[in-house]
């Protein structure tokens, strides 16, 4: 058997324990504890699972179980395992200048079955991420999609936790956690279409969220400082959909009137499509954000408003058929949550007969797969925001001109978002060659 404590040091660092107002409890039987002292202000009571009769059975001078006790030796033994274990995750925590604060013993124990630390029965790493969630959904900083990916972030978190056997810390945030839980999301995690494994952008915004909550909260619930720089946020080009402008003006003239339950969610998807605005500023548009503007002695309307992912004003032009769009409505936009307006697009491409096959590759770790869809089953409210940006670029609109109204900060992250084909760019040197020939004229031999 291993002994009990390693050094006189341990011994004063955590003790069998009965509380003091053990007597004011209805039953007659206590918990016994073990208390461990971090310090002299900061400790934890860690339940051993037995309870006993302390007025018979325990001795306050030794602060120990009387050999009177029922079971004793089975007792005994119980909490000389756990003892074994405080003893030697302090003791490893010292060889390796590890800080063994109360909550990185009690993460390392939750590997004991059965185990119960009292007012902790969610490790300190998940109570922190839970006020970090709950902080971004209550103070608004965030769109409610966003709170969802961390709420994605934590359910993918509390699974893992369970595949990997070993509890969650912010001092297990290492390479090692970093590779397996990336090895997790790859090829582990089952989605709801019970597909295996995400996509790496998904897993991508995965290693994202993790470093935001540690970055947010470092400070706040004075965590250690731990070096996040090797845990990569990979990423993969992505083709996504968008809609040119002849398919957009077919959508918006085509006839809904017998699924009106549709009109809604074509309009501002036509309206996002001439916005170039984010869903989630979309859906926060009041009628006061609409101004008149005057443009070279014209009265024109405009969108000024706070972008809420990026916190930046911007000043939006209101142009073509979002201008039509607005004033249907009086400036009063339908709010329809993005779940239901991603669905509805579906069924408005399927009706307007968007059945383009367009092929799709993304990787799987080191594998390339490609699947083929219909192009009404990519459509989600992202279209709106590459659909403008790309017919603007088509149309010779100069980039920093549409990062006016996208919001873009950088030329790399507007080109993201325009999706270009090979096949549109090869025929832009048409119109490249068209327009230098009527300048000069060419001999021709």
């Amino acid at each position: 058997m291993q002994h009990k404590c390693n050094t006189n040091f341990m011994r004063r660092q955590f003790q069998r324990y009965i509380k003091p107002d053990y007597f004011k409890q209805k039953s007659e039987l206590t918990p016994v504890y073990i208390r461990y002292d971090y310090n002299r202000t900061k400790r934890t009571f860690i339940n051993t699972g037995h309870r006993i009769d302390p007025d018979l059975y325990w001795d306050f001078k030794k602060h120990t179980i009387k050999r009177s006790c029922p079971d004793f030796e089975k007792v005994s033994q119980d909490i000389e395992d756990i003892e074994n274990k405080i003893s030697n995750i302090l003791q490893y925590a010292r060889n390796n200048r590890i800080d063994p604060t109360p909550e990185y013993l009690v993460d390392r124990l939750q590997d004991i079955k059965g185990l119960f630390v009292e007012n902790n029965k969610q490790t300190a790493f998940f109570q922190s991420l839970d006020r970090f969630i709950n902080d971004r959904e209550s103070n608004g900083s965030v769109c409610e999609h966003v709170v969802r990916d961390y709420r994605s972030l934590r359910k993918h978190l509390v699974n893992f936790e369970k595949y990997w056997k070993r509890p969650i810390s912010f001092v297990s945030l290492d390479i090692e956690f970093y590779e397996k839980f990336v090895y997790y999301l790859t090829y582990v995690v089952e989605k709801p279409d019970k597909q295996i494994g995400l996509k790496m952008n998904t897993i991508g915004k995965q290693i994202k969220n993790l470093k935001v909550f540690y970055n947010d909260r470092r400070q706040k619930d004075n965590l250690p400082v731990i070096d996040l720089s090797d845990f990569k946020k990979k990423n993969e080009m992505v083709d996504h959909v968008y809609l040119t402008e002849a398919e957009i003006l077919h959508i918006w003239n085509f006839d809904l009137s017998e699924n009106p339950d549709l009109i809604e969610s074509r309009d501002l998807l036509v309206f996002g499509c001439y916005t170039g605005l984010r869903y989630s500023d979309i859906y926060s548009l009041k009628p006061y954000h609409f101004k008149k503007v005057v443009v070279g002695g014209d009265i024109q309307t405009a969108i000024q408003k706070t972008q809420r992912k990026v916190h930046e004003k911007v000043d939006i032009a209101l142009i073509y058929l979002a201008k039509i769009v607005a004033e249907k409505y009086g400036y009063a936009l339908p709010k329809i949550p993005m779940n239901e307006f991603n669905e509805k697009l579906k069924k408005i491409g399927e009706k307007v007969e968007l059945d383009e096959l367009v092929s799709l590759t993304h990787k799987k770790g080191n594998e390339v797969k490609e699947d083929v869809y219909k192009k009404y089953q990519l459509l989600s409210s992202h279209v709106c925001r590459r659909s403008f940006a790309t017919n603007m670029y088509l149309r010779g609109i100069e980039p920093d001109i549409i990062m006016t109204n996208t919001g873009h900060s950088s030329l790399k992250t507007l080109f993201s978002y325009i999706k270009v084909t090979k096949r549109e760019k090869a025929f832009k040197l048409y119109d490249y060659f068209t327009v230098t020939e009527t300048k000069e004229k060419v001999l021709v031999k």
